[in-house]
C-alpha cells in the first residue's frame, strides 16, 4: 500500500492577485490513522475552513490573507513530514519481521547435531616401583684449617712522575715549558745512561741498577720542592719528559746550572742555553 502513496499535492487558488500562489496540502493524512501526529494535525478546524467563500475573502485584508496562506503552508509541511516518518517506521518494522522470519526458518531446517559417542579409556596399570638400594653414607672428613691470607705490603712511595715534578718545580718553575722539559730530560737521561759515553768518565746508572727515583733522590744532586707546591705546568713537563719528550733530542743531558757561561762544566761539554739555564752533556751515539 505504501507504493501507492504518491507525493502529489492539492492546490488552493485564490481569485485575488495577492493570493495567486500554491498552497500545498498533503492528501495522505486520511490514510495514516495509526500516527498520533497525523491525527492531531488533521483535527485542526482551521484546515477545513471554507476559504472559497468570496464574500468572506473580499472582507479580508492583505495581511490576513497572507497569514492564512502561510499557516496553511506550514501545516501542510508538518503533515508531509509526519507522513514520511510514519512511512519509514513501517518499512523498518517490515524489514525486521522479514529478517526474524528468515532466521527462524533457517533454525528450523538445520538438523540437530549428532552426538559424539563417549569413549571410555582403558585404565593403564601403574608400573611396579623397584626399590633402589640406599647408598652407604661416606664418612665426613675433618675440616682443613684455612691458612690466614698473607697481608699485602703497603707502600707509601709516591709516583715517580710526582717526584720528577717536585724537582722541576724547585729547579726551574719560572722557565718556559721547553726549559722545564729540558730540566726533566736531565734526570731521565741520567737514568738511561747505563754505560759510559765517549768522553764520559763513567755512567750515571751503570748497568741500569737504579731507578729514576734513585737518580732524583741522590744526595747533593737535585733540589725537590714539597708536593703541595707543584704547579700544573711542572707536572705536565714531568709527564712529557717521562713519555719521551726531549728539549735536546740529539744529546744526553747530564748536568745543568744557572749561569751565563758557555764553557764546559763538570767534565761535560756545553750544549746550549734555555732561559737562565745552561745545559751540558754528550752527543748520542
Amino acid at each position: 500500500m505504501l507504493s501507492l502513496l504518491g507525493t502529489s499535492s492539492w492546490h488552493v487558488y485564490s481569485p485575488f492577485p495577492q493570493l495567486e500562489q500554491n498552497v500545498e496540502i498533503s492528501p495522505m493524512a486520511h490514510l495514516l490513522p495509526e500516527s498520533e501526529e497525523m491525527q492531531n494535525l488533521t483535527a485542526q478546524p482551521e484546515l477545513h475552513a471554507n476559504i472559497h467563500n468570496l464574500s468572506e475573502l473580499t472582507q479580508m485584508t492583505d495581511v490576513e490573507e497572507n497569514a492564512i496562506i502561510l499557516e496553511m503552508r506550514a501545516r501542510s509541511e508538518l503533515l508531509q513530514q509526519a507522513f514520511l516518518a510514519h512511512k519509514e517506521a513501517l518499512q523498518r518494522d517490515t524489514e525486521q519481521d522479514e529478517a526474524t522470519a528468515s532466521t527462524t526458518q533457517e533454525q528450523e531446517t538445520e538438523p540437530p547435531p549428532t552426538p559424539t559417542p563417549k569413549v571410555t579409556p582403558t585404565p593403564t596399570p601403574a608400573p611396579t616401583a623397584t626399590p633402589k638400594p640406599q647408598p652407604t653414607p661416606a664418612p665426613t672428613p675433618a675440616p682443613t684449617p684455612t691458612p690466614a691470607p698473607t697481608p699485602v705490603p703497603t707502600t707509601t712511595e709516591e709516583p715517580v712522575a710526582v717526584t720528577l715534578a717536585r724537582m722541576i718545580h724547585a729547579e726551574a718553575h719560572w722557565e718556559t715549558q721547553n726549559g722545564k722539559i729540558a730540566v726533566g730530560q736531565c734526570a731521565v737521561d741520567r737514568y738511561n745512561n747505563t754505560s759510559a759515553l765517549p768522553g764520559q768518565s763513567g755512567a750515571w746508572n751503570p748497568g741500569g741498577s737504579g731507578t729514576l727515583t734513585d737518580i732524583l733522590t741522590r744526595p747533593r744532586q737535585f733540589v725537590l720542592a714539597s708536593a703541595d707546591r707543584v704547579c700544573d705546568s711542572c707536572q705536565q713537563a714531568a709527564n712529557d719528559a717521562i713519555g719521551g719528550a726531549r728539549a735536546y733530542p740529539n744529546h744526553f743531558i747530564t748536568n745543568f746550572r744557572t749561569t751565563d757561561s758557555t764553557e764546559s762544566w763538570s767534565n761535560a761539554p756545553y750544549i746550549g742555553h734555555i732561559g737562565v739555564h745552561a745545559f751540558y752533556g754528550f752527543a748520542r751515539p
